[in-house]
């Protein structure tokens, strides 16, 4: 079954981002009009076409509200890109048009790695506008939750760094996303695991002083499921806040498997933003236990009040940053054996390991060390004092060579606590000491 003909299955309602398989004209879920998108899906016309006398289109790979994706190929170059198109009734000035030239402003400001990138954009004979950009050969994260439920702890902070990471940039250079959703997050398969690309700069508000605001007062855009309470309100001055509180709805729907808002309708979504306090991630989680500090990231994220989420999204990468760090070392120290796949899976370089010479139980420095430790004597045990005794050590001195008078040996008698010593200090410099087996109780014990 081909690519296109899977699409023709199903119809995705840019209104609540639901997959539809009947035929009618609204969605039954938000009431969003389906007639634009129904008449898209019939017909394919770009197919087979070539654009910009470099472009020959090759299939349909998604559809949105605003325009189709199609699979692309350069033919000088040969290089398989991928293609939005506005959909043909926008007709030029329309305020869809101005949105979509609006998004290739957008996209072509931005440079990071875990956004993706734009190539070329114009305008089709028809008068259609398009943009090109890099084809992603993978799945996006929605796909992987409805396959996995819930996912890792570990692995959901891994993805939601590098989702900072992207943001980071476009806040930097005055860009608020407002569409931060599992659809949104593309997860590589030809890189590294999860490695992340954000898209859909479509409705991303560029912030310029003097410019005109495509965003009506009072107008909700986003999708209802992750958007913001001031989003939901129809703000008209969203910020940084905003991405910070979708992101944190996103990871706390990778590690419970669920959304925190239950309803059955966009007002049921936008009430519970507005109004109701999710549970915590631990109390619902059925899969695995979700450390504090991950669940304090994610709650800290979705406060209601934008001053009490992070100050930034560059704070919020810098907290999973940290308890990432502190994870790693977590598990080194329970158990070494797996730092070294901690760290390849966490993507923060591999532990090196102490040189340090093993011995065998058979090998030859072994067998020299037991034999010079079994060869040495111990050293003299003294028994242990009596009570209300004194002891007292008598060491004497080898007997002097023959042919020699023996000096007569002084007795020297000790101080309280000191040790008796038969001989004199010369005697006992030239000769070596003996011990002897028999103890005097002489000296009174302490």
């Amino acid at each position: 079954m081909s690519e296109v003909t899977t699409q023709k299955q199903e119809l995705r309602c840019p209104g609540c981002n639901r997959a539809h398989k009947e035929d009618g004209r609204f969605c039954p879920l938000c009431g969003y009009n389906l007639s634009g998108l129904m008449e898209a899906r019939q017909s394919n016309s770009l197919i087979g076409q070539v654009i910009a006398d470099r472009y020959r289109v090759r299939k349909a790979v998604g559809r949105g509200g605003m325009g189709i994706v199609y699979q692309v190929e350069h033919i000088l170059m040969g290089k398989v890109m991928a293609m939005k198109v506005l959909h043909p009734k926008w007709k030029s000035g329309s305020h869809q048009a101005k949105r979509f030239q609006q998004e290739i402003r957008v996209v072509s400001r931005l440079s990071h790695v875990n956004t993706v990138s734009v190539f070329d954009c114009g305008e089709t004979k028809e008068g259609s506008l398009y943009i090109v950009m890099e084809y992603l050969g993978g799945h996006d994260l929605e796909w992987l939750i409805q396959r996995e439920t819930a996912l890792p702890a570990v692995r959901t902070a891994h993805i939601a760094k590098q989702v900072c990471s992207s943001l980071t940039e476009a806040h930097t250079r005055g860009i608020i996303h407002r569409d931060i959703k599992p659809a949104n997050i593309f997860l590589l398969h030809e890189q590294e695991s999860d490695f992340v690309k954000v898209l859909d700069f479509g409705i991303a508000k560029l912030i310029e002083p003097g410019k005109e605001n495509f965003t009506e007062a009072g107008l909700i855009v986003g999708t209802p499921y992750y958007m913001s309470p001031e989003q939901a309100q129809g703000s008209n001055s969203l910020g940084e806040a905003t991405d910070i509180y979708s992101l944190g709805v996103v990871m706390y729907e990778m590690v419970t498997g669920q959304l925190p808002f239950q309803g059955q309708t966009v007002g049921d979504f936008i009430e519970a933003h507005l109004r109701q306090q999710p549970k915590l991630p631990s109390q619902i989680s059925e899969s695995q236990e979700i450390d504090l500090e991950l669940e304090g990231i994610i709650m800290r994220a979705m406060q209601k009040e934008p001053q009490q989420r992070f100050g930034s999204i560059a704070d919020m990468k810098s907290a999973l940053i940290g308890y990432l760090e502190r994870e790693t070392q977590r598990r080194v120290a329970s158990s070494p054996l797996s730092a070294e796949m901690a760290c390849e899976q966490l993507g923060i370089g591999v532990l090196t390991t102490l040189d340090v010479p093993s011995f065998s139980s058979s090998s030859p420095e072994t067998e020299q060390f037991q034999r010079e430790t079994l060869s040495t004597p111990p050293p003299p045990s003294i028994p242990p004092p009596v009570e209300g005794t004194s002891r007292h050590l008598r060491v004497t001195v080898d007997k002097a060579p023959k042919g020699k008078k023996p000096k007569k040996r002084p007795q020297r008698t000790p101080s309280v606590g000191g040790i008796q010593v038969e001989g004199d200090r010369a005697d006992i410099a030239r000769h070596p000491l003996v011990w002897k087996d028999s103890f005097d109780e002489a000296v009174p014990a302490e």
